[in-house]
């Protein structure tokens, strides 16, 4: 698997992501958001608890 950083360097498109590993039970995921910015993001079957937004990272839950 190659490192998040080497990932980040190859993106091209915004609001377009990829996995990072399949075989992890959380489904990580790089791309650029629609603002041409780095984001990593997380699937989870369960809702966190506790987790406040900051400058630097949203929280959302669907």
């Amino acid at each position: 698997m190659k490192d998040l950083k080497s990932r980040f360097i190859e993106l091209k498109d915004t609001d377009k992501y990829q996995r990072v590993a399949s075989s992890h039970p959380i489904a990580w995921y790089v791309g650029l958001d629609g603002r041409n910015r780095y984001s990593l993001f997380a699937i989870t079957k369960t809702q966190p608890k506790n987790i406040s937004e900051t400058k630097l990272m949203s929280v959302f839950c669907r």
